[in-house]
């Protein structure tokens, strides 16, 4: 019998028997039946009246009593009682102690247990029951749950592992593909290699000719007319008139290319940039110093602005001289006129102005650009204007009527800056397509394209006799063209900044590079070296020396301009 039920606390319920009860026959003191049936008849009445109190009373909220099992001698006594079998009671008690006290004496265990309450076993089990069904029909659920979501994750497996074989085999198809490209374009490229060096030596036999045959044209005309005026023919002089009138018309002509070169004979000595230190700075503009050219023979500079204004300055003074704000836009390119008479400016509002000093304002405004012109560059003979945008374009311009004469296409990208080859017809572009172009502007063609840029070339430059081309790009990288061979002379890194402008010293043997870390580099292209000038604060945007080979002027981002010797 387990030890719970053996140390429970004996209770005996109402109508049970009492510790002074003395069974029928013992010795005891007994009253009357009347007294009984007196007192019988008290209570009846005492309970009427508390019977009657708890009608009118409102009803009490008793305490839950839970019934206890009760001892097995209680259990038995109260089925004694209940039954009338008083002998037998009489017979149980005296047995009953008699064994108890014996058990004491003898130590023997107490034979005395809990008899289970049958009601309370039943509400147990029930609850117990209940709980187990609960249990079960969540479990059942969930059952069906995970079951529903493992029928989900299979499928979402099977259309995943679907695609994965799908992308393998596709993953194993452009492999194939790329390794067949990989060996097709190692088949191509000696073929690629060679077909380049022959265009080049084609481009370059091609050029050459059409020297040689402007050359030849121009030396038949000099040779007709030699001969007509041997002849004393009059017919040439009396057709002069007619001939300049039908120029004027139809507009300028290209010059001969085998005209004198200005600077052929007139070797400069070269500049000792390493002693050169910034002496004047020219504070007048609010925005970045975009451009800077300088006067052909008086000491004069003129600089261009991101503040939609160009300004002329004195040199090295810089007191200022004139300005001017026609454009709605920044002003991007300045150039000087090569009589000195007019200047060019280009500008972020896709203009081109022409302004004439005499009449202290624009003479002429070219809008054929769709997008923003980046650069301006005068032919040396005065009557042709250049002009490069943002729309892959470089425009020619007849400024004696005012009108575009030529329009250059066959760059992908922005092309950054222009400039006419001296004593030439040539000129040459940079675009952001990295690649440096030789044209001729009077048939239209790109006669060479220079490769071997890595970044957007911002500007291209020739040297002060144009037998040399200088290129910079975003990179920083520098390179030095030969135009005599149409080759690579040298290159060199200013990086990591990018270089933005470059410009040769009238000894041809300096490259001066504006970079965007505020530093002015300089190449010395025989000896391979470069020196730094340091004055700026921001990025060096435009550089340009003096005629005379003795200084030079620097533009900046920030906004000012310096005078350098």
């Amino acid at each position: 019998m387990p030890e719970n039920e053996q140390e429970a606390p004996l209770e005996i319920e109402a109508g049970g028997i009492d510790d002074d009860w003395v069974p029928e026959g013992s010795i005891g003191d007994f009253g009357t039946e009347a007294e009984d049936e007196e007192e019988e008849s008290l209570e009846t009445a005492m309970k009427n009246v508390k019977l009657q109190k708890t009608r009118d009373a409102p009803p009490e909220v008793r305490p839950t009593i839970t019934k206890q099992p009760e001892v097995i001698d209680d259990f038995i006594r109260n089925f004694l009682v209940n039954s009338g079998l008083t002998e037998t009671l009489n017979a149980f008690e005296l047995e009953w102690y008699e064994h108890k006290a014996k058990a004491e004496a003898e130590g023997k265990p107490d034979l005395t247990f809990l008899v289970p309450d049958t009601y309370l076993s039943n509400a147990t089990l029930h609850e117990q029951v209940t709980q187990l069904t609960s249990e079960v029909a969540q479990c059942k659920q969930s059952f069906e749950d995970m079951k529903t979501k493992h029928e989900s994750a299979r499928n979402q497996r099977d259309f995943h592992k679907l695609s994965h074989n799908r992308v393998v085999q596709e993953k194993l198809r452009l492999q194939k593909d790329i390794k067949r490209l990989q060996a097709h374009n190692q088949q191509m490229e000696p073929m690629l290699i060679e077909l380049r060096l022959k265009n080049e030596s084609v481009m370059k036999e091609r050029m050459l000719i059409r020297l040689e045959r402007d050359k030849l044209q121009t030396k038949v005309k000099n040779l007709e007319e030699m001969v007509s005026k041997l002849e004393g023919v009059q017919k040439g002089v009396a057709q002069t008139p007619t001939t300049e009138k039908k120029k004027k018309a139809v507009g300028a002509q290209w010059p001969p290319d085998d005209r004198e070169r200005a600077v052929r004979g007139q070797v400069m000595a070269p500049t000792n940039l390493s002693s050169m230190t910034c002496r004047t700075t020219f504070k007048g503009h609010s925005m970045t110093v975009t451009g800077v050219s300088m006067h052909p023979k008086k000491p004069f500079v003129v600089t261009s602005s991101d503040d939609t204004t160009w300004k002329m300055w004195s040199v090295p003074g810089g007191e200022l001289v004139m300005s001017g704000d026609e454009h709605k836009d920044w002003v991007s390119g300045v150039a000087f006129h090569p009589k000195c008479t007019h200047l060019a400016t280009s500008s972020g509002d896709g203009t081109v102005k022409v302004w004439d000093f005499a009449k202290a304002g624009s003479s002429h405004t070219f809008t054929d650009h769709t997008q923003e012109v980046w650069d301006v560059a005068w032919h040396d003979h005065g009557d042709f204007l250049a002009s490069c945008s943002v729309d892959h374009t470089t425009r020619i311009w007849d400024v004696t009527v005012g009108k575009a004469k030529q329009t250059l296409r066959g760059h992908v990208d922005s092309v950054n800056s222009v400039m006419f080859q001296p004593s030439t017809n040539m000129l040459v572009t940079a675009s952001g397509d990295k690649t440096v172009s030789l044209w001729d502007p009077r048939t239209g063609f790109c006669v060479h394209t220079f490769y071997g840029h890595g970044n957007a070339v911002n500007q291209a430059v020739f040297a002060t006799k144009g037998e040399l081309l200088s290129s910079v790009d975003a990179d920083g990288m520098v390179y030095i063209w030969d135009m005599r061979t149409i080759s690579e002379v040298a290159k060199e890194s200013c990086g990591p900044h990018p270089a933005n402008t470059c410009v040769f010293d009238r000894s041809d043997g300096h490259v001066l590079i504006g970079s965007d870390d505020s530093i002015i580099y300089s190449y010395n292209i025989l000896e391979r070296k470069i020196s730094t000038l340091r004055g700026h604060d921001d990025a060096v945007q435009s550089l340009a020396f003096a005629h005379d080979n003795t200084y030079f002027i620097s533009a900046s981002s920030d906004g000012t301009a310096r005078y350098w010797m």
